[in-house]
């Protein structure tokens, strides 16, 4: 992470799960963009963290994105193990027996961010209609960019992120055509 880190918190997850996970796992892939693995993630939470009873205590460091310099969703530190970055079920492993839980707010960005800018006086009407009827948003920009509508959302969640759609477009090897609607969306 190239950014100073703004905000320090402390996981705790099981440590037999940990210990288990550091002695078994190959290379298997717990990330959503497939860049972390479990071994690694195991190893770092058991080296940095804290044994204290039965579970592992260790800190994440966060900061704002690259996009998003001063403000907006927190990442943690590359080099930092992290739940925050794991898919469900992995997680859910992880965090079990532990007073923990892992809470998904759908649609939360979209719905932050329409009722705060028509708080100030700038509506954004395209945002309010995506967040209203999202599934019905995320077929339609699938269909245009040819992409799976997992896609599409973090295509919305990049532009309302300060992301760049060419950006998107070339990570993803995939065109949007200038009819779609997704261009709309935060302007």
């Amino acid at each position: 992470m190239d950014r100073p880190p703004v905000a320090r918190l402390t996981e705790v997850v099981r440590r037999d799960l940990l210990e288990h996970l550091a002695a078994h796992e190959s290379g298997q892939s717990y990330s959503k963009d497939g860049a972390h693995q479990v071994r690694n993630y195991a190893r770092l939470a058991i080296d940095r963290g804290k044994r204290v009873g039965e579970f592992q205590h260790y800190g994440v460091d966060y900061a704002h994105g690259r996009n998003t310099p001063g403000f907006g969703m927190l990442f943690a530190a590359a080099s930092t193990p992290c739940v925050h970055s794991i898919d469900g079920d992995f997680k859910r492993f992880l965090l079990d027996g532990t007073r923990s839980f892992d809470i998904d707010q759908v649609n939360a960005m979209p719905t932050l961010m329409h009722q705060d800018a028509r708080k100030y006086g700038k509506p954004l009407l395209q945002l309010e209609a995506y967040a209203a009827n999202r599934e019905s948003w995320l077929v339609q920009i699938a269909h245009d960019a040819g992409c799976s509508q997992k896609q599409a959302k973090n295509l919305v969640l990049s532009l309302l992120f300060g992301g760049k759609y060419n950006t998107w477009l070339e990570t993803n090897g995939l065109t949007l055509s200038d009819e779609s609607d997704a261009f709309d969306l935060v302007t």
